[in-house]
């Protein structure tokens, strides 16, 4: 009787230790996805606050440029700088900076609109993913041929920016960027 009691003391100590180990491995485990998670949200916040446009996405060679170098009241932006990639842009209105994207949609239309959502906020925007455009917080995508339609109470949306074609620039009024400042 003795020697059969010792022997179910050991089992369960080789258990116990078993259990110990697989504990032990899961807590390292987890604790590396943990770190590794918040080390790659940190980077994409830390991308996305700088304005810095994510991997694969053609920022504009002249980010946004004043009419002939002068303080007006427009931001101006090339159309030659203009493509299928998103230009991630960024002007500073009354002090405030405000982020914004432009593209050429497969129609070869302009399509312009603010790089923040008036529901998921300014401060991720958006990214590019072919011919989508991809919310950074909720990971809703959108097609860039639908930019600039409006949101249609759907939810997330990129705000709508309106421009205008003026000879061989894309044209936006500072005063349609400032509006929607509270969402940066």
């Amino acid at each position: 009787m003795k020697g059969r009691s010792n022997v179910v003391f050991r089992e369960n100590s080789i258990n116990d230790r078993s259990n110990r180990n697989y504990l032990l491995v899961f807590g390292v485990i987890l604790l590396v996805g943990v770190g590794l998670y918040f080390v790659g949200f940190g980077a994409s916040s830390q991308q996305a606050s700088s304005g810095q446009p994510s991997a694969g996405v053609q920022d504009a060679a002249a980010s946004t440029l004043s009419a002939q170098g002068q303080a007006s009241d427009v931001v101006r932006i090339p159309l030659s700088q203009v493509s299928d990639k998103v230009s991630f842009l960024s002007e500073v209105v009354g002090g405030k900076t405000i982020k914004f994207m432009v593209v050429k949609g497969s129609d070869g239309k302009v399509r312009t609109a603010f790089d923040g959502c008036e529901v998921c906020g300014g401060s991720l925007g958006y990214r590019q993913d072919g011919s989508d455009v991809i919310c950074n917080k909720c990971g809703k995508t959108f097609r860039i041929d639908d930019l600039g339609s409006g949101n249609g109470g759907r939810g997330c949306f990129p705000a709508n920016l309106p421009h205008i074609i003026e000879g061989q620039d894309v044209v936006i009024k500072k005063s349609d960027l400032s509006g929607k400042a509270y969402l940066f």
